[in-house]
């Protein structure tokens, strides 16, 4: 693996990928470490003539693009560029299935591209992120780049993620990710030559892994350091001490890094504490004005059999506090769930779910939608529980009934969403989150057999049935979601691959 790393970046960098014959660079000249700018990221982002000037002054003739119509931007002679056809976070199942569409799809873009243009190319990038980790994944792609290799003469590559992990022997190289968001809180080790700079939301963190990296990468004969383009177009306007540092790294000298001083961090508001108060507050509302909420909830714990014998002769009809309080547990049921994610998947994982359970919504909405989602699905699922005990139950007779003798256990769930935020907002135990999630589910199903098992006791005939259709039949949908979850391709693999994004 390395020595085609190697082999291709001798041969990049001795000039022959110019479309200017007769350019000769001689050994002096040469550069082993360059950096490379690139818009795969944001794909619409197009610099401009001026930008490009700047770019190419500081050392840069290396350009990473995603799209035909960014390379036609490109008319020096001296730059190369890293065509990359961009297929986000493709797991094992996705490959399988898309693999004649990925193979036609990056042949045919480029194709397009004029005989000068594609003189441009260095090598073509296929995969962002794959589930490179996954058994199977090195046959799936060996596959495909071998097929695009027969009509595509270039070097083929991917961005990964996966440290240590050996690419498939079709690829000359991988790009691997470090992130400034965690890299600079461990000594930075590198497995290859090549690697993506993702920058964080702090400047000074961001330069100080740039800088990190340069140190790490004179260990190679040969290195590439990808980088964000916008972020270093921005980066050029309010740091410009950073063009030298650049220049002279790819001249095979080393800068001390000017890192601006430590930006403030504006106060913002935490919106799962705030979520948490407003639900409390919304109890307390609920307690002023309609006391018998915490009658309710005291006698349904306290006082049980005689609680359940007032529902089912009717002398408790009011179904207003069990609508109040389904309507605050919705709610908890969404910051139950925002925190659960914020908890097990970063930004980049969050990107992951959205890119194959909702590719159409745009990706900053991530956690929003997941609120709200779940705040819907938990009101989903109550009425449907509650009409399903109705239907089932002759006794259950009355809406009044049905939601009272179903909705009050639900107070639980406040211990374990409370205790899952305080964890988020500390440590971020992976063992505790657990932990919480399941006490959290299994509130569900307690509650729903709790009511189911209330009813039937006033059933003369098939009350063993009606359990069965009800406790039974709930208990066996949960346990099939859970067993589709990981068991289904189509759902495993992309929360085992957004997990393990960093």
């Amino acid at each position: 693996m390395q020595l085609l790393i190697l082999l291709f970046l001798s041969w990049f960098s001795s000039g022959q990928l110019t479309p200017v014959e007769g350019l000769q660079i001689s050994q002096q000249d040469r550069t082993q470490n360059r950096i490379a700018l690139s818009n795969v990221s944001n794909p619409s982002f197009t610099p401009s003539s001026e930008q490009l000037d700047i770019a190419i002054s500081s050392g840069m003739s290396l350009f990473e693009v995603s799209s035909v119509s960014n390379v036609s931007i490109f008319t020096e002679e001296n730059i190369s560029l890293l065509f990359n056809a961009d297929i986000p976070y493709p797991t094992v199942n996705a490959l399988k299935l898309n693999r004649n569409s990925i193979i036609q799809s990056v042949t045919n873009d480029y194709l397009r591209l004029s005989n000068r243009q594609q003189s441009f190319i260095a090598a073509v990038g296929l995969f962002r992120y794959p589930a490179d980790f996954s058994n199977g994944f090195n046959d799936i792609a060996s596959s495909i780049a071998d097929t695009i290799s027969g009509m595509i003469d270039k070097p083929l590559y991917y961005h990964s993620f996966s440290k240590e992990i050996v690419s498939p022997q079709e690829f000359s190289f991988t790009a691997d990710l470090v992130n400034a968001d965690s890299e600079t809180h461990s000594p930075l080790s590198l497995s290859s030559a090549v690697v993506y700079l993702e920058p964080s939301a702090s400047d000074k963190e961001t330069l100080a892994t740039l800088a990190e990296l340069m140190e790490a990468t004179r260990g190679f004969n040969e290195s590439i350091i990808i980088i964000p383009a916008e972020w270093f177009f921005k980066i050029h306007e309010t740091h410009p001490a950073i063009i030298p540092v650049l220049k002279n790294y790819t001249n095979g000298r080393i800068l001390n890094m000017p890192l601006p001083a430590d930006a403030p961090k504006p106060a913002g508001a935490n919106p799962g504490i705030i979520l948490l108060f407003l639900i409390l507050a919304a109890l307390i509302i609920q307690y002023k004005y309609q006391p018998v909420v915490l009658q309710f909830m005291g006698r349904y714990f306290f006082n049980h059999s005689f609680f359940m014998a007032d529902i089912l002769d009717n002398r408790v009809r009011s179904v207003s506090p069990g609508l109040a309080f389904m309507g605050i547990h919705s709610i908890v049921n969404g910051l139950f769930f925002l925190t659960i994610f914020q908890s097990f998947f970063s930004d980049a994982g969050l990107n992951i779910l959205s890119h194959y359970f909702a590719p159409e919504i745009a990706r900053d909405f991530e956690l929003p939608i997941i609120f709200i989602s779940a705040v819907v699905m938990g009101l989903i699922v109550h009425m449907l529980s509650i009409l399903w005990l109705r239907l089932l139950n002759r006794e259950i007779n009355s809406f009044s009934k049905s939601i009272n003798l179903y909705i009050w256990p639900f107070i639980f769930t406040l211990l374990p969403t409370s205790l899952l935020l305080f964890n988020h907002h500390t440590g971020n135990l992976y063992p505790v989150a657990i932990l919480m999630a399941a006490l959290y589910l299994l509130t569900w199903l307690v509650s729903f057999a709790s009511a189911s098992i209330n009813a039937a006791r006033r059933l003369e005939r098939f009350r063993a049935l009606n359990i069965f259709f009800t406790i039974g039949v709930y208990s066996l949908i949960f346990a099939g979601l859970c067993t589709a979850l990981v068991m289904v391709p189509s759902l495993f693999e992309p929360i085992e691959l957004a997990l393990m994004m960093p």
